[in-house]
């Protein structure tokens, strides 16, 4: 099977949608969290690189030191001077010097490693700040520009073909992998519900990530957007990290959002392959019929999701008592605005456990007749004899009289009837019926076949042939067949097949002039 058939049965286009919604909704949630109190340091950078970091001092604040130091720095790397860094000592405090001018002093409170005494601290950050300059400038020549540029082509190149190969391709190992544990049977046959919820979220991550790594990878090639870079990843973390949804006593960042997320994801699929695995495997060699396996696969799903979600939610840490409010609106919302939806899944769990329709059964709800293909808590999918489905709201079955062609037993009868001139032995129009009944396969033996006499008809004598069969999806096409055949017979033994007769009397009246 191909990757492109895959993804139309596996991936679609609303999943696409989902996963842009919850992508503008994490931005959005990353550009409204808090980015905090203010600092007591700050940190002195260089392209993007964190080179060190200094906190308050007597004589200026964090910030305006960085900020002094930050200035040096990129006129040193404009200029064309040799780069000299040393250490001196001033005032009994140790002086960073840059190119023999003051760079800035180093306090006791400066040391982020009290093992190491100010001038062990000075000498390691002098080396720190020579060593960066010199690679900010050769960052700045030209053929080192001319090079960046020829690698940021390739790796954007090489995404493009990841991304394009994710498309086509991605779901196909997990198909394979379905297929292998028995939840598929055909490659041709889509893939359940939750995993395709989770190979389209996995997929559109999986580009996510690979776009924002290369984007990332790019630019820290060239220094004025590596600096960029650093602030935008630096703005991320502390996004994902800083909470911003308080639920009673704990706070929740987005972070841990997303990994509930993930865990909750694993828990669907793990129910679903334990599910699927008791629908296909487990239940129909115990011999249990197709509808009580239905019941017990759906039953069986919905009390671990409903436990699992429980169980997870408190290992997170989510005390559920918090969320009663939340309850208590949400059931007022069902009994005022939910009513329709409401009735339905009521309806729905009524019909499971009471089996009144299960799956495989033919009923005929109003002018629609076909095959139960899925039961669920609140609707029904009919698939007609045309090959159609028909999604009927559970309460419709409820309410509505339905005819279940295989309530009881598929055997049913079936009522053709058939008129004839008048005039014609009727023992053989009886013979000739019975006959074409008897010999059609899918007529059963037992019951007999039988032949009513209706009555007197306007134009003809009325017969109705009554036959037996255990196919009621086909009684169509089994109509049709001894239709075919008893006209054959009729022909073969003229026996006329009357049209309707009027008679038309015509009176005429004499006019006076």
């Amino acid at each position: 099977m191909t990757g492109k058939s895959f993804q139309h049965h596996c991936l679609p286009r609303q999943f696409k949608r989902w996963i842009a919604v919850f992508l503008c909704t994490l931005c959005l949630c990353l550009c409204i969290v808090p980015s905090g109190l203010a600092q007591n340091s700050a940190e002195v950078e260089l392209d993007g690189q964190i080179l060190l970091s200094l906190p308050n001092s007597s004589e200026a604040t964090a910030q305006e030191r960085v900020d002094a130091i930050a200035n040096r720095l990129q006129e040193t790397i404009q200029d064309t001077s040799e780069i000299q860094v040393s250490v001196r000592k001033k005032d009994l405090l140790p002086v960073i010097y840059l190119n023999n001018q003051e760079l800035f002093r180093i306090y006791p409170a400066d040391l982020p490693n009290k093992s190491l005494s100010p001038f062990q601290q000075a000498y390691s950050w002098a080396d720190t700040l020579e060593n960066s300059l010199i690679q900010a400038r050769q960052q700045r020549t030209k053929s080192y520009l001319q090079q960046s540029i020829i690698i940021a082509i390739i790796l954007v190149a090489i995404a493009g073909v990841l991304h394009w190969l994710m498309g086509r391709f991605w779901g196909v190992p997990v198909k394979w992998l379905l297929i292998q544990l028995g939840t598929l049977e055909k490659p041709t046959d889509p893939c359940p519900k939750n995993w395709r919820i989770f190979l389209g979220l996995t997929k559109g991550f999986a580009r996510l990530g690979l776009w924002v790594g290369t984007i990332l990878a790019t630019t820290s090639l060239f220094p004025l957007t590596r600096e960029i870079s650093a602030v935008v990843r630096r703005g991320l973390w502390t996004g994902f990290s800083s909470p911003f949804l308080t639920l009673g006593p704990q706070s929740y960042s987005v972070q841990n959002l997303l990994i509930l997320l993930l865990i909750w994801l694993g828990l669907l699929l793990a129910i679903s392959f334990v599910t699927n695995l008791l629908n296909r495997q487990v239940l129909p060699k115990m011999g249990i019929s197709r509808g009580a396996t239905e019941v017990i696969t759906l039953s069986t799903r919905y009390t671990l999701i409903t436990l699992g979600s429980i169980v997870l939610l408190q290992i997170w840490g989510l005390n559920l008592s918090s969320l009663t409010i939340v309850g208590s609106a949400l059931g007022v919302g069902i009994g005022f605005g939910l009513q329709g939806i409401a009735k339905n899944i009521i309806s729905g769990l009524v019909l499971l456990f009471e089996r009144s329709v299960q799956v495989g059964d033919l009923v005929q709800v109003g002018d629609y007749i076909g095959v139960v293909e899925g039961v669920s808590a609140r609707n029904l999918i009919i698939k007609t004899l045309d090959r159609i489905s028909i999604i009927v709201p559970s309460s419709i079955i409820l309410e509505d009289i339905v005819v279940n062609w295989s309530h009881d037993s598929l055997t049913c009868r079936l009522h053709i009837p058939i008129g004839v001139a008048y005039g014609t032995e009727l023992g053989v129009v009886k013979d000739l019926l019975l006959k074409a009944a008897e010999d059609h396969s899918k007529v059963l033996k037992n019951p007999q076949p039988e032949v009513v006499f209706i009555g007197f008809g306007e134009s003809s004598l009325d017969f109705e042939l009554l036959v037996w069969v255990n196919q009621p999806s086909r009684q169509l096409f089994i109509k049709s067949d001894l239709l075919f055949h008893i006209d054959s017979l009729f022909r073969k033994n003229d026996i006329e097949i009357p049209f309707p007769q009027r008679d038309l009397n015509i009176r005429q009246f004499n006019q006076k002039h």
